[in-house]
């Protein structure tokens, strides 16, 4: 999925993160990684609403942090 992001290929990363979201649905910063391949892909509205349930999902202040700076970095 990394490889995939950093080449800027959203559906592909979206493809990887997609079936680890199948395993691990309760993992919070899967689903920023979802909204930053739907960001790359060109979903804004899916990339918005990947990062509200990502921040929903968490009071972590550490991966709020996380997952706000890379929404910030979309712009979603």
């Amino acid at each position: 999925m990394r490889v995939y992001l950093r080449q800027e290929d959203g559906e592909a990363a979206l493809a990887d993160v997609e079936h680890l979201i199948e395993h691990q649905p309760n993992e919070p910063i899967l689903f920023a990684m979802r909204g930053l391949a739907k960001a790359i892909a060109g979903d804004g509205p899916g990339a918005a609403a990947d990062f509200d349930r990502a921040q929903a999902m968490t009071d972590d202040p550490e991966l709020l942090s996380v997952i706000e700076l890379i929404r910030t970095e979309t712009g979603y």
